[in-house]
Parts: structure tokens; sequence; C-alpha cells
């Protein structure tokens, strides 16, 4: 897993092409995050990485690092 690519990944689910993330971005304090994000960032991580994140997962990180070490843990 890289954490470059993960991010890349992370900001496609947002309707915002300017969108800059890094590790410690708080991907939850984005105006365009809502529900519908978080279930496309589930998604996504199911089907690049064929791993089940929780919604109660999503709701204990809140950074684009801890996401990613969230679904390493879980690989």
């Amino acid at each position: 897993m890289n954490l470059d690519v993960f991010i890349k990944q992370i900001i496609e689910q947002f309707d915002n092409e300017d969108l800059h993330l890094v590790a410690d971005s708080n991907f939850k304090e984005i105006a365009e995050y809502s529900s519908l994000v978080a279930l496309s960032i589930i998604g996504v991580i199911d089907e690049e990485y064929n791993i089940i994140v929780s919604g109660d997962d999503m709701r204990q990180v809140s950074t684009i690092g801890e996401l990613f070490e969230l679904v390493k843990s879980k690989k």
C-alpha cells in the first residue's frame, strides 16, 4: 500500500478537482464531505484493497493518515 496512491483515491471521491490533501488532512472538515462521500470512500477501499471499513471505523478516524493506518491494520 502506498500513501500517495491512497490519498489520490480519497481525493477522487470528492467533487472538487482542486482539492489538495496530505496525510494530516482532516477529511471530515472538507466542505464537500457528506455521508455519501463516506460511503464512496468505504466503497473504494473495499474495491481497491478488498478490505471492509465500517461506519464505526469511519467515525473513529479523522485524518487521511489515520484512515490509511486503519486500512493497513485490517490487511
